[in-house]
């Protein structure tokens, strides 16, 4: 493996065990946690995957908010505003 790879891998241990054992030393929610290990506190982030935002979410659960709630957007829509991430997440 390579260092960059080990190094990204290091810094998601240490962040991971500091959500389970509420390690707040470095402040921040259980969400604000989740966003830097999802995509680096990154609304604008979009894996190749078709994964999307700042918490990193699929299709299948922007489908299930978008039935639930009528809500009609695209993907790239929800990319680009951060507001939406953050009311999905909340749902």
């Amino acid at each position: 493996m390579g260092l960059e790879i080990l190094d990204k891998m290091n810094k998601i241990a240490k962040a991971f065990g500091n959500i389970i054992h509420g390690d707040d030393t470095k402040g921040g929610t259980y969400k604000d946690k989740l966003a830097i290990l999802e995509s680096s506190n990154n609304y604008n982030e979009n894996s190749v995957s078709g994964i999307y935002g700042k918490y990193q979410f699929g299709n299948s659960r922007l489908d299930d908010y978008r039935k639930a709630t009528k809500d009609d957007f695209s993907n790239e829509k929800f990319l680009n505003d951060p507001q939406l991430q953050e009311t999905v997440m909340d749902w």
